[in-house]
């Protein structure tokens, strides 16, 4: 059993260690998600890792806890089978990306969060078998789904009683409330130029495999690690080995390019005599 449960993206939930042990299991895989959401690239990393697992001819089978919601209802989809409680409350809405930026960055934003919108989308219509356009206006309208209400709306294929005292107001109140504080984290930790990001989305007279457009992302936005201060690339989901690997890198390349200036410098200086 692998526990997917709090923020995805370094606060609470590591995407790296999730795909590591996703990828190392044996067989029928059995993954509990009882989060909020968190970062898109993290979830895109698990979700592809769930696929890849199960292409291999393996099942997994997904369980709903308290709260399924954001970028963790996209993780669920990809499940063999996803099984929710009768109290589990489950939300669908658009990728959420803080950016900063100015009009040429915001508007390059707005289409990368239009494009992975519709990546999710197409998912949750394969799932629920709900018309694609009507998802999305699901999706913009941000739509919270209760016990019994997800499996009737299609997007889980099981329901489990669990016999306890129902308060959907309360749950959905609460779910609200850790929504707030998970979309707080995120601005205070993910602010990430998404220029590059944009425009690896096919336009639309392009027909580009939805897998290929996420690996593409992610692997865009693994390029800004390097470039942003630690505490942001681990809340990217970034890779701590990557990350140190390639800023010794930059480093090493930095040292080099300044004694070859200093040598060059140097030469044409003093002349040949210098190196006699």
């Amino acid at each position: 059993m692998i526990r997917i449960s709090g923020v995805i993206g370094g606060w609470e939930v590591d995407p790296e260690e999730i795909v590591y042990l996703i990828s190392n299991s044996i067989g029928r895989l059995d993954i509990e998600i009882d989060s909020v959401g968190g970062s898109v690239i993290g979830g895109i990393k698990i979700a592809n890792a769930i696929r890849d697992y199960i292409a291999k001819g393996n099942e997994v089978h997904i369980i709903g806890g308290a709260v399924v919601a954001s970028i963790a209802t996209y993780i669920a989809m990809q499940g063999t089978s996803f099984t929710v409680r009768d109290n589990t409350t489950f939300m669908i809405h658009n990728a959420y990306l803080p950016v900063q930026g100015d009009y040429n960055v915001l508007r390059k934003a707005a289409d990368l969060s239009e494009g992975l919108s519709s990546i999710l989308a197409k998912d949750y219509s394969k799932k629920s078998k709900i018309d694609e356009k009507e998802i999305k206006a699901l999706m913009s309208e941000e739509s919270y789904y209760y016990g019994m209400e997800i499996k009737e709306k299609g997007f889980a294929d099981e329901m489990k009683d669990t016999e306890t005292d129902l308060d959907k107001n309360a749950a959905m109140a609460l779910t609200i409330e850790t929504l707030k504080a998970c979309n707080n984290a995120i601005i205070a930790n993910e602010n990430v130029s998404f220029e590059m990001v944009a425009k690896m989305l096919p336009s639309e007279d392009e027909v580009i495999p939805i897998e290929a457009v996420e690996n593409q992302i992610v692997e865009i936005v693994q390029d800004y690690y390097s470039d942003l201060p630690y505490s942001q690339a681990m809340a990217m989901g970034g890779n701590k080995e990557s990350y140190n690997a390639e800023r010794l890198q930059t480093e090493n390349n930095t040292n080099i390019n300044k004694k070859t200036k200093r040598v060059d410098r140097d030469f044409e200086k003093f002349g040949d005599t210098t190196w006699r």
